[in-house]
């Protein structure tokens, strides 16, 4: 995620240490929200608060909840694989205080210069990086293009 958000191209060298910085400086300027995932409803309830309108969950192609398993993975390959990793468990953690300080106090969202969509009032949506069709539909059938 840090290569993602930092916008350094994924190869075969490691992420440089200064991506996580520049990850932040993103998020901090770009998104109003980043969710966490295991707080789905949390998120839910954070963005309905933040953008005032009120989300509503659905659940489509919901699985079920499994019993924990013990870890099959070693310690030794555990520890390897969160060395890989430690610039995206420190953007994780930081994601996670970022999050717990606005549930206490939301904040009002960022608006994004740029896009060409400007249909929901003065907010001009910014446009995500890659292609949905899902996503293209949902906005071509949202009540903002009738």
């Amino acid at each position: 995620m840090v290569r993602r958000f930092s916008g350094i191209v994924l190869h075969a060298k490691g992420c440089p240490k200064e991506a996580l910085d520049k990850t932040k400086e993103n998020i901090e300027k770009y998104f109003s929200l980043v969710g966490v995932q295991e707080r789905f409803q949390d998120t839910v309830h954070l963005a309905s608060a933040m953008f005032g309108v009120n989300f509503t969950e659905y659940h489509i192609n919901k699985g079920v909840d499994k019993k924990k398993t013990e870890q099959k993975l070693s310690l030794k390959m555990r520890q390897r694989i969160n060395e890989m990793n430690r610039l995206d468990n420190d953007l994780y953690q930081w994601v996670v205080d970022r999050f717990d300080k606005n549930m206490l106090n939301p904040s009002k969202p960022i608006i994004v210069p740029g896009g060409s969509r400007t249909d929901y009032g003065e907010v001009k949506l910014w446009h995500a990086v890659g292609s949905s069709t899902k996503r293209q539909g949902a906005m071509e059938l949202s009540p903002a293009n009738q």
